[in-house]
């Protein structure tokens, strides 16, 4: 039995909600993960107080971090009491994270910091699958200085994608198809991002797809292939990652190439999510996730693994099997939501509430709830997550 200490960003206190828009995926990340390490390993998670207050997440330990408190701190005294850390956090801050915890004394559950960087990059990853000839976007890189905008958007065919370089979802990104939404998209993509530069890319028209992928240094395992729903939009408009399907069925050869896009990173270990785009029976890369994904928490209901078992003991050769399919929608509220409590929810394994609906109510277009469903069949699983949809729409709605 291993110790693991698990935190995640949002929940953990390391940010302010309001500050980071992926906060209820996040929850339902660090929930999911505390439960199916409890039958076997020990779990302790960092999670913020006012969060626990009014939505608790069960583990064999907690560790409440309060308002004024510094997570940092508090992680670097921490981690290295514990066999492994599972840290999942944006792109912005995981390296800073995974760097926190190695000169801490920890060991993280997960790729090494090299890895991390390049990752957590999305112009760095660029160059690095290019070096390894794998397929992905043609992409450029420019400042925020218009000269260089006009000079960088000569290289890349219209349509084409403004995306922040150390973005999450989609949150940033523009598909910019008309030249006059140009400088639109620019100040959308200054708005979210903490570097001086960001990348141009080409816009491939296909299927949205992602991989959950685990490694143990050595060799990594397939565990899923899923459909993605994307919704990418112009610049006035707000580009969205509203779930998935787990898991469909591709051609052998796109799963090799899968497997040689993750190979051209070191040192992979844990889990790791991987995004691209189907088209012409081809995958295109565009992200690595160095982290545990959302698709996790609709992945854990249909596999017969457990699977942070799976990373803990390195074990890459069990056979997986899949019972049936699972869906990962959002709900999105359309009219604005405050609770006082989210008791009704607590013990939901389905449903994931954002938080924040209790701790300062929520706006016309922001997530409420983040929900996944399961059954035998595609069809039956789509009725499914209808019936949780109604469900927490009605909830809300009469409250």
């Amino acid at each position: 039995m291993a110790s693991i200490l698990v935190l995640e960003y949002a929940t953990s206190g390391f940010s302010y909600w309001r500050e980071f828009r992926a906060a209820t995926e996040g929850y339902a990340m660090l929930k999911c993960i505390s439960r199916d390490l409890s039958p076997k390993h020990n779990a302790t998670i960092m999670v913020s107080s006012e969060i626990q207050n009014i939505y608790p997440i069960e583990a064999d330990r907690i560790i409440l971090i309060n308002k004024h408190e510094n997570p940092y701190i508090k992680l670097k005294k921490l981690t290295s009491q514990f066999h492994y850390t599972i840290a999942i956090a944006p792109a912005q801050k995981l390296p800073e994270i995974i760097s926190i915890i190695g000169k801490a004394g920890g060991r993280s559950l997960g790729p090494c910091l090299e890895s991390v960087k390049t990752c957590s990059n999305k112009y760095l990853l660029y160059k690095a699958l290019r070096r390894g000839n794998i397929p992905t976007p043609k992409t450029a890189r420019s400042t925020f200085k218009l000269e260089d905008i006009l000079i960088k958007i000569r290289r890349i065919k219209s349509p084409f994608v403004i995306k922040p370089v150390d973005g999450v979802g989609c949150i940033g990104s523009s598909l910019v198809n008309n030249i006059n939404n140009l400088w639109k998209a620019v100040i959308k993509v200054k708005n979210n991002t903490l570097k001086n530069y960001f990348i141009i890319q080409e816009f491939i028209s296909g299927v949205n797809a992602s991989a959950c992928i685990i490694g143990n240094g050595l060799n990594i395992k397939i565990l899923s292939i899923n459909l993605q729903y994307v919704d990418l939009k112009p610049p006035d408009r707000e580009s969205s990652y509203n779930g998935g399907l787990i898991p469909i069925k591709l051609d052998g050869n796109i799963s090799n190439t899968l497997v040689e896009a993750v190979k051209t990173l070191k040192c992979l270990n844990g889990f790791i999510g991987l995004d691209f785009i189907i088209s012409n029976n081809t995958p295109y890369i565009t992200d690595i996730n160095p982290r545990i994904t959302t698709s996790y928490i609709g992945l854990r209901r249909i596999i017969n693994v457990n699977i942070p078992d799976m990373i803990i003991n390195g074990n890459v050769d069990l056979n997986i099997e899949y019972d049936g399919y699972s869906i990962i929608k959002k709900i999105k509220a359309k009219k604005s939501v405050k609770a006082r409590t989210l008791d009704r929810f607590i013990g939901e394994d389905s449903i994931f509430i954002n938080p924040m609906i209790a701790l300062s109510g929520i706006k016309r277009g922001e997530e409420i709830a983040l929900i996944t469903a399961n059954n035998i069949t595609i069809e039956k699983t789509e009725e499914e997550i209808e019936k949780l949809k109604l469900e927490v729409e009605n909830y809300f709605n009469h409250i």
